[in-house]
């Protein structure tokens, strides 16, 4: 292959890179705008149908990757890895525990 068919290939993969990441950054401002003001006015409306599956969900998620975090953490050697990723799942526990105590709060 020519070095000009690899520069196409490489803007190819340089654009099918970045509209991905534009994609998914979007979709990530969607979606953390949209939960929260719905659960905002649901909340408002004493509209309650649904919300402890919702709570328990996220409860349920934030301990599986709290899980898997530590699990990752133990995995590596000693370094800046293991230390970065024993703090994600530290922050991850915290995140769990403040929601379960608001949880608790609300209930």
């Amino acid at each position: 292959m020519s070095s000009k068919g690899k520069d196409n290939v490489n803007k190819e993969k340089s654009f099918s890179r970045l509209f991905t990441r534009i994609f998914l950054q979007v979709l990530e401002v969607g979606i953390v705008s949209v939960v929260p003001t719905i659960t905002i006015f649901r909340l408002g409306n004493m509209d309650l149908d649904g919300m402890p599956a919702a709570a328990a969900g996220g409860l349920a998620l934030l301990t599986a990757l709290t899980s898997l975090l530590f699990n990752r953490a133990r995995a590596y050697k000693d370094g800046r890895v293991q230390r970065r990723s024993l703090l994600a799942a530290e922050l991850g526990l915290r995140a769990l525990i403040f929601a379960a105590g608001g949880v608790c709060v609300a209930a």
